[in-house]
């Protein structure tokens, strides 16, 4: 359970490597491994404490010297371990009750919209994907102060920035961070990360449709300026790391070095190694306890 945190202290590094794609994808496959590997070993910490109790070694073949000698984790240990996992299934309910939330309030706020744009007469420039419910396509939202901010060039770099979050239902990634971290806290950092890279990802799409890297930093950076932050979950044109967004759309494109992966992978590869042999003595232990 310790060894992910080095995990996830190198992979920024990492993920400046790697084409913003293959970054979301790398830093959501590790908050997943890191989120289930820590249910699972809180599972085991829990099911191996709480063997110890009398009321369990009342129906087991062993005894509690014997219990003892073949395991070795401590009923409070097993105690603990119960109350953080009713935690988390708190946490991860409550995360997902706010998205769902929000993403109801915000689709009503688009019901009954025709077209893929929805403007509003709002003088704050703000701009943001909305996600469409269960068979209805998403939507733009732009305000008309946004508009009045950018000239015509630069609201095409917008509306391609904001086609490329519904396109690539980069709201299913933001899901899968939002779950991790309601997991296991130490992926905060992991959760930034990836926000920052689904940006990076729209805005290389972004750069891509309107083939000028330099008009599509112009266009982030002036409604940078200009914006108000939107909703936390909103996957909006001017929010999440402008400085760093402008300053990749300003050089070359990322091109993806795999041999930066290797540190992480390795101690990934090192904690899965350690969980595979927990697992093993905990289903012992399980197997013994139960006759």
């Amino acid at each position: 359970m310790l060894l992910p945190v080095l995990a996830v202290r190198g992979l920024p590094l990492a993920g400046r490597r790697l084409a913003p794609p293959a970054a979301v994808r790398l830093l959501c496959a590790v908050a997943t491994a890191v989120g289930a590997g820590t249910l699972w070993g809180l599972v085991m910490v829990a099911g191996a404490g709480l063997s110890h109790l009398g009321e369990i070694l009342e129906h087991s073949p062993l005894s509690a010297a014997q219990l003892r000698r073949l395991d070795p984790v401590p009923r409070i240990a097993g105690l603990i371990a119960a109350v953080l996992l009713a935690v988390i299934v708190v946490r991860v309910a409550s995360a997902l009750y706010r998205r769902g939330r929000l993403r109801r309030v915000m689709n009503g706020v688009v019901a009954g919209a025709r077209g893929e744009l929805v403007v509003f007469t709002d003088p704050s420039p703000h701009a943001y994907a909305v996600t469409g419910a269960i068979g209805q396509p998403g939507r733009i939202v732009v305000s008309d102060g946004m508009l009045r901010a950018l000239d015509a060039e630069e609201r095409r770099v917008l509306l391609a920035h904001e086609r490329a979050h519904l396109a690539h239902r980069h709201h299913r990634y933001q899901a899968v961070a939002a779950v991790a971290v309601a997991i296991n806290p130490v992926l905060i950092r992991l959760r930034d990360q990836i926000t920052f890279q689904l940006e990076r990802w729209a805005d290389e799409d972004a750069a891509t449709a309107v083939a000028d890297r330099e008009l599509a930093a112009r266009s982030l950076a002036r409604a940078a300026l200009a914006a108000v932050r939107p909703a936390p979950p909103a996957l909006a044109f001017s929010d999440r790391g402008v400085h760093g967004r402008v300053r990749a759309l300003r050089s070359a494109p990322t091109v993806t070095r795999p041999l930066s992966l290797l540190p992480t992978l390795a101690v990934l590869g090192a904690g899965i190694a350690v969980l595979a042999d927990a697992t093993i003595a905990f289903l012992r232990v399980a197997g013994a306890v139960l006759g």
